[in-house]
């Protein structure tokens, strides 16, 4: 709602406001009105964005008494920037080893101050790595060890200030290439497979120099 204001002169009863597009009739505003200077006007919805407005005021009982004002503009507002979030790594193509370093990276839209990232695995909450940091785009997070070998983690990064706005990270693999101790031969241990292998290499030798003499 704005004001439109004009003065004038002589004897003037009542006046007829208009606005012009581009020096066409639009609408008319009010057939008349009091001839005071000041009429209150709630532009309505539908009109053009244009800079090519006007206002037109005329002497009711003498259309040739008439003013326009100056060209001004109308336009529509842009929609309110909703709050979202996209996680844009890791995406889908990607496989992290345990105690590497990669950086998690995001996008957002509109207020969101801080973020909550955690960890999920076949949909289910792994771990918390930061209850809130700041909502800059991207965390750098070091691998712990501990976690399963899987094709299944998501991260997922939400609003601190609204647990409604959130978004997961599609699915990507966490591994170790480092076998556990189920994993090693049991009794065995590298400088024993060595001897092995040495004394292995001893028999096939004097073996073969056996052959040979014959």
């Amino acid at each position: 709602t704005h004001a439109i204001n004009w003065t004038s002169t002589g004897s003037i009863a009542n006046v007829k406001i208009d606005l012009y597009r581009s020096g066409i009739l639009e609408t008319v505003l009010y057939a008349s009105t009091p001839n005071d200077g000041l009429y209150l006007w709630t532009i309505s919805s539908g009109l053009v964005n244009s800079t090519l407005y006007q206002i037109k005021i005329t002497d009711v009982s003498n259309s040739s008494r008439y003013d326009y004002s100056d060209y001004f503009e109308i336009y529509t507002p842009p929609a309110p920037v909703v709050d979202s979030i996209i996680v844009t790594n890791p995406s889908g193509i990607v496989a992290w080893e345990i105690g590497t370093t990669h950086s998690i990276t995001w996008t957002s839209t509109g207020s969101i101050v801080n973020v909550k990232i955690e960890l999920y695995i076949s949909g289910i909450l792994d771990s918390v790595l930061t209850s809130g940091t700041s909502n800059d785009g991207e965390l750098s997070w070091a691998i712990p060890s501990g976690l399963a070998n899987s094709t299944q983690y998501q991260i997922k990064i939400t609003d601190v200030s609204n647990s409604s706005t959130y978004d997961y990270s599609d699915y990507f693999g966490i591994y170790n290439l480092t076998p556990t101790s189920t994993e090693k031969i049991p009794g065995y241990n590298l400088y024993l497979l060595y001897m092995i292998i040495g004394i292995i290499s001893v028999v096939l030798i004097k073996k073969q120099y056996k052959h040979l003499k014959k």
